[in-house]
């Protein structure tokens, strides 16, 4: 799984053993993907320069255990 946050990164909120490194306002898109993902990004020149915080989520199963990890962030730059 991956968030997706428009409000930017944050130094950090500790959640589930682990911190969640961006703005939780406006709301995240959570979004269950494959290890590898693309989506498209508009060509709109109102863009440019737009920084974008990311955060991945691991969901390790063994058995009936459930271990959820936060991963690190990642800020996408969109421009050329």
């Amino acid at each position: 799984m991956v968030a997706i946050a428009p409000g930017g990164p944050h130094p950090g909120i500790p959640f589930l053993g682990g911190e969640i490194l961006f703005q939780l306002t406006p709301a995240p898109i959570i979004l269950a993907v494959a290890p590898s993902f693309s989506f498209p990004i508009p060509a709109q020149r109102s863009g440019i320069g737009v920084v974008i915080t990311t955060q991945g989520i691991r969901i390790d199963q063994v058995g009936t255990t459930v271990n959820i990890v936060l991963l690190n962030a990642l800020d996408l730059g969109l421009g050329l």
